[in-house]
């Protein structure tokens, strides 16, 4: 699920767009809107009502306990709940919530349908 963006792929760094895509998705799926919080470097915030309800850190690869550590602080500066998005694996139990390639078709899946 790649939004439509007027700049070209080459203008952005694939991680980004990943990012974004998954945050849409994410935000799509909890009923709320997608926020970047560029002054916290989160990945993802989703807000409801103004209030943010979520924030994600969202990763390629593998996220570390001294990555996941760092990134609940962080997180948790913003939203009282804070997950993890992996696409290699599902990370381990950080988070409130845990995501990896499995559980983002699932959410998928219950979007378009």
């Amino acid at each position: 699920m790649v939004g439509e963006r007027d700049a070209l792929i080459e203008e952005l760094p694939i991680g980004r767009e990943v990012q974004f895509s998954i945050g849409e998705m994410l935000a799509k799926y909890f009923g709320g809107q997608l926020y970047y919080s560029p002054k916290e470097d989160i990945d993802v915030v989703i807000v409801k009502k103004k209030k943010p309800i979520w924030a994600f850190e969202i990763k390629m690869g593998e996220i570390t306990k001294s990555e996941a550590l760092n990134s609940i602080k962080r997180m948790s500066k913003v939203s009282e709940r804070v997950g993890f998005v992996s696409l290699k694996e599902k990370p381990n139990d950080y988070g409130d919530l845990n995501l990896g390639p499995k559980e983002l078709m699932q959410i998928a899946k219950e979007l378009s349908s």
